[in-house]
């Protein structure tokens, strides 16, 4: 079993032996927000760590930073692949703050404090709004119907071009082949052609009147 799978398990295992409590919070775009860890903590009891989660589209928990308790050791750690920085209020502090919050920062938060052996965990959930944002730009799906717009249009433009060149350059080669018809006609009407003398130029009438 990897360290991954292990790590996977007692995740699973500490939530599951833990009791949520749930607030909620709004706030404006573009401020800086507080979220504050509303998990009960026993007294008395010396929680390990205090984690910072979100839980994304598809309710899976995404690190976000962790605390550790102890009293010679404070130490903040950020999760690998980070999703958004945020930072505790203060060394003493279980809240965390984010700068210039956006839509995209909406959604479900969950502290959790990690408790030692023969204790409950506590988590608490916060779930934030964020209101006022303009959206500036498309979601994923609007942006893969742009580019297929783009790409449709593109290839009309590119029909179009070809339609007119073709159509100018048959227009060209039929008036040519039209012109080069009436010449071998005409010199096949006027077998002898023209005449030249000493004198210049002269057509057949000329010649016999």
């Amino acid at each position: 079993m990897s360290e991954q799978t292990i790590y996977i398990l007692l995740t699973l295992a500490a939530f599951a032996s833990s009791s949520r409590i749930a607030s909620e919070k709004s706030c404006t775009c573009g401020s800086v927000t507080e979220l504050s860890c509303v998990a009960l903590a026993e007294p008395g009891v010396p929680y390990r760590s205090i984690r910072w989660y979100k839980v994304d589209e598809e309710n899976n928990l995404r690190g976000l930073v962790r605390k550790r308790l102890a009293p010679q050791n404070k130490t903040v750690e950020y999760y690998t692949g980070l999703i958004r920085h945020v930072e505790f209020v203060s060394e003493n502090s279980s809240n965390i703050i984010m700068s210039n919050v956006t839509k995209m920062d909406s959604g479900r938060y969950i502290c959790f404090l990690a408790a030692p052996l023969g204790h409950r965990n506590q988590e608490g959930e916060v779930f934030l709004r964020v209101d006022g944002c303009q959206v500036k730009e498309l979601d994923y799906h609007s942006k893969e119907l742009l580019e297929l717009v783009v790409a449709i249009i593109l290839i009309l433009v590119s029909l179009l071009i070809f339609t007119i060149s073709y159509v100018f350059l048959r227009n060209v080669l039929k008036s040519s082949r039209k012109k080069l018809i009436k010449e071998h006609l005409w010199k096949m009407s006027h077998p002898q052609g023209n005449m030249i003398y000493a004198n210049g130029l002269k057509t057949l009438e000329s010649v016999y009147v």
